[in-house]
């Protein structure tokens, strides 16, 4: 008899499941093979969202063993990974999960939402493998406004971070980080698993463009550069300077507007110059050219002076001069023909009353258009005939007896020469024509101290 109510309790149970099980309200499978269920492990969740959203995948799914409060532990991690680790945070809008209960596991399907349009996702690098200095000029050479990288937490703490972060700029280039950068900041964000460190610079907009920075590799070149800077009209020029002093420089800017020859700007021009300065003394330095007179003035002077050299030119050319001893001579004639010293505007030199009319007289432009000059009007016209003919000639600055004074060098057959058209023409004697460096150092002339002269006068 209790054999048969065993046996007629186990059919009854049987019944009840397969019933239940058909009703959907017990359900039974096995695990997938190689899959563990595990407790709840929090860490372990955090972990595998952050794992799937590194990966940009959008399904997650996790086996538990079954538990009252399984959910609500499920839920608080989630929120708490969508705020505090860095790899959820930065890109996942939402997580939203489903469970299935089986009668031995619990089967947990999470779907990850990605916010729309996002950058990528900054790159991870070592505290250690970060060089600052390079971070900053990368930027600076591909004029970013923004760089930012993930730090693991465990490789540096909050101080280190923040005060290597406050010397950056030192390692870097300063005077280029200063000169091209108008502003820059620094943010640092704490997650559980990273810092989060960014820069934002902001450029000047008046700034010229890296590439653009001439950098200064002999005074001569950069005498050259200049030149050919006032020669095309750029009002600015900006220069790296190593190796020179600023008061070298401001010379070598007057050795470069005298020399301007086939020009009138030598003496109405004047530069304005801002430095950026780096510790081992070297420096950007940005010139910003102040002109005389309206621009409109200076365009007419300009082509009446091109049409004056290119009617001198033809007539030394008709004048058909056999050798460039002949050329140099024929040059300094045709000058010493055109131009009258004027006293007055020599006096207004030495008091340093100049007007602006006499700005123009004591130029190239004074020499050959306005037929009266001093001898920086002399010498800048002697070498924009000379430049002309493709001759070497540079226009010297010093004294002569003690006086501020104006002289050309050339080069002739290999040796440097002296040519003084000023005192070719008030005294009227070719011994001031083409002279030796014997002659020259017998002679009372005193270049300016560290004035720019060309590569072949050291030469020669």
């Amino acid at each position: 008899m209790r054999q048969k109510l065993y046996l007629f309790l186990a059919a009854f149970s049987l019944l009840i499941v397969m019933f239940l099980t058909a009703c959907g309200l017990v359900k039974t499978a096995s695990l997938p093979e190689g899959v563990d269920v595990l407790s709840f492990d929090a860490q372990a969740l955090s972990d595998a969202l952050c794992a799937a959203a590194r990966a940009n995948d959008t399904q997650l799914i996790l086996f538990y063993l079954p538990s009252e409060a399984l959910e609500a532990q499920i839920q608080a991690e989630v929120d708490r990974t969508l705020s505090s680790r860095y790899d959820c945070a930065y890109n996942v809008d939402t997580v939203t999960w489903s469970v299935v209960n089986y009668d031995n596991y619990v089967y947990i399907k999470f779907s990850l939402l990605y916010e729309a349009n996002l950058p990528p996702r900054p790159p991870v690098r070592s505290f250690s493998s970060l060089h600052w200095g390079e971070i900053i000029m990368d930027m600076l050479t591909n004029k970013e406004t923004d760089y930012t990288v993930c730090i693991p937490r465990a490789d540096v703490e909050d101080a280190a971070l923040k005060d290597a972060l406050s010397h950056a700029p030192e390692a870097a280039d300063s005077a280029l980080f200063t000169y091209l950068a108008a502003n820059s900041s620094w943010y640092v964000s704490e997650y559980e698993d990273y810092w989060v460190v960014g820069l934002e610079l902001v450029y000047r907009q008046d700034a010229c463009a890296l590439e653009a920075i001439y950098h200064v590799e002999s005074p001569y070149e950069a005498a050259c550069y200049l030149i050919d800077a006032m020669l095309t009209g750029d009002e600015t020029v900006t220069m790296y300077v190593k190796d020179m002093e600023k008061e070298r420089l401001q010379l070598l800017w007057d050795t470069a507007r005298i020399n301007d020859g086939a020009d009138m700007v030598e003496e109405s021009l004047t530069g304005k110059a801002t430095y950026w300065d780096n510790a081992d003394g070297s420096y950007i330095c940005e010139i910003r050219s102040q002109y005389s007179g309206t621009a409109a003035t200076r365009e007419a002077y300009r082509l009446e002076l091109m049409a004056v050299l290119k009617e001198l030119e033809q007539t030394i050319r008709d004048a058909a001069p056999q050798t460039e001893e002949d050329t140099y001579r024929l040059i300094a004639q045709v000058v010493a023909e055109r131009t009258a010293y004027d006293d007055a505007v020599s006096k207004a030199s030495v008091e340093q009353a100049l007007t602006p009319d006499m700005c123009y007289t004591r130029t190239a432009y004074g020499a050959l258009v306005q037929k009266d000059s001093v001898c920086t009007g002399y010498a800048a016209a002697f070498k924009a005939l000379c430049d002309r003919f493709g001759l070497p000639c540079w226009v010297m600055l010093g004294s002569f007896d003690d006086v501020g004074h104006a002289w050309n060098i050339v080069l002739l057959d290999g040796e440097v020469r002296y040519v003084d058209v000023t005192f070719f023409d008030t005294a009227r004697s070719d011994k001031h024509l083409l002279f030796t460096q014997q002659e020259y150092e017998k002679r009372h002339y005193v270049p300016e101290e560290g004035y720019v002269t060309p590569d072949w006068y050291g030469a020669a």
